[in-house]
């Protein structure tokens, strides 16, 4: 018998298999690695296709239902968690996607039915000026905490937008209403639905947007109390005056629309030759804008701490670099109006810079179907609409 028993019959020591200590090979951890990335994002299709169950019903299905219908799915997940591969997969995807048609069904049944049904002719309502949206036809007013003494049932209206007939851009009063209480005489419309089956429903995204109607001003608001506003309002406005005041013709325009969000102080004319050169879509603040401002700040944190080698040697510059491109992501979504686009991209450079400062790998789908899981959680109606 040779020297290990029988079951080493043959084998020299230094060529006898491992077994359990045996590493497992280089392409066996990209598949595994490739598997963990893309998790994930499976999980949010799973979601999304909830959602999409959820719009594409023929009527509101009732919250209840669904949150029983959640739960039983949630239990069943969890009770085969620990079976095989396959009957865990068969009862986590169905369980995922009841979640995001729970949290669809929730976001509908929490707005209520909001939405203007009939115009509304020559009204006075009170409002609070929530938000002002600069238009190259004038601006826009966004009334919110809405009340009516001839019409109470107005009063149940989320928000409308009211277009100021005969005002136009760069007035004193759309910079100063900002946050106050006034009453005005207008006149209301409902929103619109899809022109064409299938097409673009703008009813179904005023909904979700909080819009309940849009009109127009019969004249001049009466301003009633100052009830102040928020902060970012107060800093988008604040650097639109700036901009506008130290920029001239449509540079300013330009500028603001790129910063803040706003594109109404560009002229016509300026729109027109943006579109013919094929540059419109830069004008819209996305995920691109955001990718822009914080890879610009990490690298320029990082040329510091080349041009100061001492620096670098003393601190960690590529977790420095990663706090403050994550600071600056932050501040930029903020005055930016915070749109979908850049919420999903905001999310993504958040994970990003994490796994930087854990020293993680920071680019792969797993950021991806994280910034899209926590998206689609927290506004499914985001699915449809932005």
């Amino acid at each position: 018998m040779t020297e290990g028993g029988p079951f080493d019959a043959g084998f020299p020591p230094s060529a006898k298999p491992k077994g359990k200590n045996r590493k497992p090979s280089k392409r066996l951890n990209q598949q595994i690695q490739h598997v963990n990335d893309a998790l994930p994002l499976g999980l949010a299709g799973a979601l999304a296709m909830g959602i999409l169950l959820f719009f594409t019903a023929n009527n509101e299905p009732a919250l209840r239902p669904a949150m029983a219908l959640c739960g039983v799915s949630v239990i069943v997940a969890t009770l085969m968690f620990r079976r095989s591969r396959v009957a865990r997969w068969a009862s986590l995807l169905p369980a995922i996607a009841c979640i995001g048609f729970t949290s669809a069904t929730w976001q509908a049944q929490r707005l209520g039915n909001h939405m203007l049904a009939e115009p509304a002719y020559s009204v006075v309502l009170t409002g609070t000026v929530e938000r002002v949206l600069w238009r190259t036809d004038g601006p826009r007013f966004i009334l919110g905490e809405l009340q009516s003494d001839t019409q109470p049932a107005l009063g149940d209206l989320h928000s409308i937008q009211i277009k100021w007939r005969g005002l136009s851009n760069g007035t004193t009063a759309d910079r100063t209403m900002l946050g106050q209480r006034v009453a005005w005489e207008v006149t209301l419309l409902p929103v619109r639905g899809a022109i064409v089956p299938g097409g673009f429903d703008f009813r179904r995204q005023a909904f979700f947007k909080g819009l309940s109607a849009y009109g127009y001003s019969l004249g001049p608001p009466e301003i009633l109390a100052s009830q102040g506003h928020s902060w970012t309002e107060n800093w988008r406005q604040i650097l639109r005056e700036r901009f506008l005041a130290g920029l001239r013709g449509d540079a300013g325009g330009l500028v603001t629309a790129l910063v803040v969000g706003l594109r109404g102080d560009l002229s016509e004319r300026a729109e027109v030759q943006i579109r013919r050169a094929g540059l419109a879509h830069i004008l819209a603040i996305s995920g691109l804008h955001i990718g822009m401002v914080t890879g610009a700040l990490f690298f320029l944190i990082r040329l510091l701490g080349a041009w100061f080698p001492a620096l670098s040697l003393r601190l960690p510059m590529h977790r420095i670099a990663a706090v403050i491109a994550l600071t600056g992501a932050f501040l930029y979504f903020t005055i930016s109006g915070g749109s979908v686009p850049t919420q999903r991209a905001t999310i993504v450079v958040a994970l990003a810079m994490t796994a930087i400062l854990i020293s993680r790998r920071p680019f792969s789908l797993r950021s991806v179907g994280f910034a899209a899981l926590l998206v689609l959680l927290l506004q499914p109606s985001s699915l449809v609409t932005a």
